[in-house]
């Protein structure tokens, strides 16, 4: 019998589970909640672990944030993926048990906001979600482009003829990419961040000491790129890998300059063509919020569309007072 307890600490199995889930990306694994913590520390970590008999078969984690005595849940967060991680050898009764305990949760006067996204799910999963947590349920895509067969193969195959001609647009108009490293890095990606955000209803940016902790947290595994032209920085984006395996494009910042010479296509360009080199098997886009433009930018670069279920709500009285992004 699958028993759920809600705790804010993690089990120790947590990343073993991870680990053993092939649908737990970077962000279900536990360091990613450390950077989220150390990004935003009004946030608390919350628990929700389903045990049976004294072994854990699934873990649902997410943060708190409670204001004015109003309660947020979010699995996960800023990263696009949450949801539950669950055992190899997980009971059948595992993930509806873990929907049960999250809408128990989620479903009181006082929670003005709640959201789980969860990625790739199976039939099983969203059938076991469903029963408790389907009024809510939003149909996304990600787009991952598979890099195992080489940036060669990517070039002349994936990408589409109008992509490869911007990229040479990007090379005759002198734009550049390479990774920085440092303060200066992390001001400019944060700067081109930040004034694109105003430029968007409801969008905010992520601060620069969030930014930051991210970047810290995850250390090598961050990474930010910056394409310039004659000097002056168009595009930034701070990438994050995982395991070797999987790359995130996370925090972007465009100049309004960047897009008559395509200086986006040549920065993932580029930096698509390093993890390449560096046996990276996966490119996660992640979400588009149903955006069909910044969908099509993502499939010319060979990026395929791949399932997001989203679980979400907001108060209506407090839809209408704030000015919300597309996919809100």
């Amino acid at each position: 019998m699958i028993r759920v307890e809600r705790t804010t600490a993690p089990p120790e199995s947590w990343q073993d589970l991870c680990l053993r889930d092939p649908h737990a990306t970077l962000y279900l694994f536990p360091r990613w909640t450390e950077a989220l913590l150390r990004a935003y520390p009004e946030y608390r970590p919350l628990y929700l672990v389903a045990v049976e008999d004294g072994r854990v078969a699934g873990l649902l984690p997410m943060v708190r944030r409670r204001r004015f005595g109003l309660d947020q849940y979010l699995s996960l967060p800023f990263g696009g993926h949450g949801g539950p991680v669950l055992a190899a050898d997980a009971p059948p009764e595992t993930v509806p048990a873990l929907a049960r305990a999250f809408a128990r949760l989620v479903f009181s006067p006082r929670v003005i906001r709640f959201e789980m996204t969860v990625f790739r799910p199976s039939a099983s999963l969203e059938e076991g979600l469903t029963p408790d947590l389907g009024r809510t349920f939003q149909q996304f895509r990600t787009h991952l482009v598979d890099l195992r067969p080489g940036f060669d193969e990517i070039w002349a195959h994936a990408y589409d003829k109008n992509t490869r001609n911007c990229v040479r647009m990007a090379e005759r108009a002198g734009v550049t990419v390479a990774e920085e490293t440092g303060e200066e890095a992390l001001q400019t990606l944060y700067r081109l961040h930040r004034d694109q955000a105003r430029a968007w209803p409801g969008v905010h940016a992520h601060p620069l000491r969030a930014i930051r902790a991210v970047r810290d947290t995850l250390g090598a595994d961050a990474r930010i790129y910056v394409a310039r032209r004659e000097g002056k920085p168009l595009v930034a984006c701070l990438y994050l890998e995982h395991l070797g395996r999987e790359i995130h494009p996370w925090v972007i910042g465009t100049a309004p300059e960047a897009r008559p010479v395509r200086a986006s296509h040549m920065l993932h360009h580029t930096v698509m063509r390093d993890a390449c080199e560096r046996g990276i098997q996966t490119w996660d886009f992640g979400g588009s919020g149903g955006i069909r433009g910044v969908e099509f930018f993502k499939e010319s670069m060979g990026g395929r569309p791949v399932p997001v279920l989203r679980c979400f709500h907001v108060a209506g009285w407090m839809r209408r007072l704030r000015r919300g992004p597309v996919w809100d």
